[in-house]
């Protein structure tokens, strides 16, 4: 919604937002942070998704102004993925597939390297699809059938406002239960400080969760991402084998069935070389590195050089 007139009102608190607003409000915090460890902070360079339009990049920058950043260069995520994954790589001309599934949306882009320079092709993906559904999958197709087995709780679902805190803690064990299926094939979640049922008996319970009860649940999902990818792919007029690799982005992505069906589906080798949950800050970094200060930054005064360093550029966008 960044760039438009939506606001959100905070009963608490009785503040209004707008989401630029709200951005600015979380750019506050990891500039808090910066300042925290010891460290000026003017400047940031903020990753956007491929798909931004101008409003929303307007936007981006206006929230960045808020926060007390007026340098705030914008960097696409999928460049900022490739730039990540290419550091240490020979640089050759080449196409790249970045598949992000994040916590809340899944986006895909095709990158092209020409002469060290990186552009998109086209991008495309899903807003409403992402990490935080399958965490809702396994609530509502593992959870709450045991719940209900077990406990006087009449009408338990995620619409029902009267099981808002239950769904809270719920919702946190299968995120827990998902990242931990990641690394092993079975785990068992406890369910403890959940209030009590109807009858006033507390809501306490073990649910074994395994890879065999989760994949099937997410396997339409994935199915989904996979299509939208080989569309990009076609619309692109590429075939699989003028694609090198496939660069992985968001912790979904560590989920071995994810993994294998990218594999098996799209028939292009999987590069799992970066920790897809960093990779975008990581490019973003390496990016940072070579941006030059405005240079009202630099002050001259009486009896002294200014010394101007260049390096060559590790990277162009």
């Amino acid at each position: 919604l960044m760039g438009r007139s939506h606001t959100y009102r905070f009963p608490a608190s009785g503040r209004t937002l707008t989401p630029e607003e709200l951005s600015a409000e979380v750019l506050k915090s990891l500039k808090a942070d910066v300042v925290r460890a010891g460290f000026e902070c003017s400047a940031a360079v903020i990753t956007v998704p491929a798909f931004f339009e101008i409003v929303q990049c307007e936007a981006t920058h206006r929230a960045a102004k808020l926060a007390g950043l007026p340098e705030a260069p914008l960097l696409q995520e999928p460049i900022a993925a490739a730039i990540a994954y290419g550091k240490d790589a020979t640089p050759h001309d080449g196409y790249w597939l970045v598949y992000d599934l994040g916590g809340g949306t899944f986006d895909v882009a095709i990158i092209k390297s020409t002469g060290g320079h990186l552009s998109i092709v086209d991008c495309g993906g899903d807003n409403f699809l992402g990490g935080k559904d399958f965490d809702w999958l396994v609530v509502e197709r593992i959870f709450i059938p045991a719940l209900a087995r077990t406990f006087n709780l009449p009408g338990l679902a995620r619409g029902n406002k009267t099981y808002n805190t239950l769904m809270a803690k719920l919702k946190s064990r299968a995120e827990e239960a998902k990242i931990a299926l990641t690394a092993q094939e079975k785990f068992t979640v406890y369910l403890e400080g959940c209030g009590a049922d109807r009858s006033g008996r507390p809501i306490e319970l073990s649910i074994p969760v395994s890879r065999r009860d989760y994949e099937p649940l997410i396997e339409p999902s994935v199915a989904k991402t996979l299509r939208l990818s080989q569309e990009i792919i076609a619309r692109a007029r590429l075939s699989p084998s003028a694609i090198e690799r496939v660069i992985l982005v968001g912790g979904p992505t560590m989920t071995p069935a994810i993994r294998a069906a990218i594999r098996a589906n799209l028939n292009i080798s999987v590069d799992t070389r970066m920790d897809p949950i960093t990779v975008v800050a990581q490019g973003a970094a390496i990016f940072a590195s070579g941006q030059p200060f405005p240079h009202d930054r630099q002050t001259r005064s009486a009896g002294k050089l200014l010394v101007r360093l260049a390096f060559t550029a590790l990277c162009q966008q």
